[in-house]
């Protein structure tokens, strides 16, 4: 969304997107929504929750671009990303799919999805294992690409 705006606007645009299981569509549901609607870290409930926190009140359309950039018309001109997500993530899908038009529009995106890890694995990185070498593996590529800036 900051990156859009930025862009549209015409002002500075950052060095990179950094976007951590993004919710990009507020306005659709995908498969991994309704696959991972129960029983894990992020339910369908959440989203719900989450949602009318972000936009009851806010007299904006769940289809605007603004708060969906999934639905943007054009993704030419963005900063390059590095795009995380979880394999059993209900955002899993809408933060490929936003990788994928990006990089279908010239922008240099790194996507990463984590398979076997749910939403919020960098919250749970003390604990260790998979979600503490994801984490790591996510702080180097930040750092990689905010070196080449």
């Amino acid at each position: 969304m900051v990156a859009l705006r930025a862009r549209d606007e015409g002002t500075r645009l950052p060095a990179l997107q950094l976007l951590f299981y993004p919710v990009t569509n507020y306005s659709g549901e995908t498969r991994s929504q309704t696959l991972f609607a129960d029983k894990l870290f992020l339910t369908k409930k959440d989203l719900a929750w989450c949602t009318k926190q972000f936009l009851d009140g806010a007299h904006i359309d769940a289809a605007d671009p603004r708060v969906s950039p999934l639905l943007a018309e054009d993704f030419s001109g963005l900063p390059p990303a590095l795009v995380l997500t979880a394999g059993f993530d209900p955002l899993r899908d809408e933060g490929r799919q936003y990788a994928e038009a990006m990089r279908a529009a010239g922008v240099a995106v790194d996507y990463r999805e984590f398979g076997s890890l749910v939403h919020g694995f960098a919250n749970f990185s003390p604990v260790g294992g998979g979600c503490a070498t994801a984490t790591a593996e996510s702080i180097s590529a930040l750092r990689a690409h905010l070196a080449r800036t």
